[in-house]
């Protein structure tokens, strides 16, 4: 069973009031927010890096207006020592909400975790990307919310995160951490010692997640340019604590069929890795959404000799 962590936090319109035992909830302009954020998810590989919620981790919720648009200012909660808490609801969003309602309410919510600070960035159409996102953990929760006006009490449903659709971790060891590690997932076709493989999915990277706040759809930048090149198809490494560098890719349907092999293409601009993996002659996606794939660490026993393409294992080109 899920463990779930309460809160509850009074939001001001005119400022904010902390949450507290002497808080005085009669006070007129204050709204209290009920929620309870669930466990994080992780992958079926139990080994999968940063698989539970850390200090600082925080979730962005964004709210919808009138059955028409989601808010541009948002709700930022913040996990510290097993307890998550409430931001200031700004005083902007208060009004959206709020404004003109005499009786009791309900509406939508999307909620959004990545790593590092939450938020949308400052673009005047209703596209608007993930701020400070620099790739790896992307989740996603589409829930609703109640408000009841005797009590100026809003009630999220649970926030139980979950992994953006079709997305999938891969991560390897044996990579310096002070670079910046991209991959890019190619299609081998049986040539050996080439870049220049069809190009097979979506990436996660900075400025490539985005949300459109008219509709409430969310996704990832379709890869785009020259399919020729890996390095227009790439998605940002992030660090994790026991060594690994992981980097999320979103696979859409259609994305493997008529691949015979794949090539895990990792460089930092300067040193290229390839790992070389014949797929299995079975129908389906040999990469499976809601996955994590560990490669084999990158030393010594794991590289093969020359730029040759070798089955399961890493090759270092020039």
């Amino acid at each position: 069973m899920k463990k779930f962590f309460m809160a509850a936090c009074a939001l001001a319109v005119m400022g904010f009031v902390a949450c507290s035992k002497d808080d005085n909830a009669t006070v007129n302009n204050e709204v209290k927010v009920n929620f309870t954020v669930a466990d994080k998810p992780s992958f079926d590989d139990t080994r999968a890096t940063k698989s539970a919620w850390a200090n600082d981790d925080k979730i962005m919720v964004v709210f919808n207006i009138d059955d028409s648009y989601y808010s541009t200012k948002s709700l930022t909660l913040t996990y510290n020592s097993g307890t998550w808490t409430s931001s200031e609801m700004s005083d902007v969003l208060t009004d959206e909400i709020f404004d003109g309602y005499n009786d009791d309410f309900n509406g939508n919510y999307k909620a959004f975790h990545y790593r590092g600070d939450v938020g949308l960035d400052n673009s005047s159409s209703t596209i608007h990307y993930f701020s400070n996102y620099a790739g790896g953990d992307f989740l996603v929760c589409d829930g609703t919310y109640t408000y009841k006006q005797s009590d100026r009490t809003m009630t999220l449903s649970p926030i139980n995160m979950k992994f953006y659709p079709s997305a999938l971790q891969i991560s390897v060891k044996g990579l310096d951490q002070t670079k910046e590690w991209n991959l890019t997932v190619l299609n081998n076709n049986g040539n050996e010692g080439s870049e220049g493989y069809g190009v097979a999915f979506n990436y996660f990277a900075k400025n490539k997640v985005y949300i459109d706040l008219t509709s409430g759809v969310y996704d990832v930048v379709n890869r785009g340019g020259n399919s020729t090149s890996p390095t227009n198809y790439v998605s940002t490494g992030v660090n994790n604590s026991d060594g690994d560098v992981s980097f999320w890719v979103l696979q859409e349907d259609g994305d493997v069929i008529n691949q015979l092999n794949f090539a895990f293409y990792i460089t930092d601009g300067t040193t290229k890795y390839m790992y070389c993996k014949e797929r299995p002659e079975v129908e389906g996606a040999y990469l499976v959404g809601g996955k994590h794939y560990r490669l084999p660490e990158i030393k010594a026993e794991n590289i093969a000799t020359g730029t040759a393409w070798v089955d399961d294992k890493w090759i270092q080109l020039p």
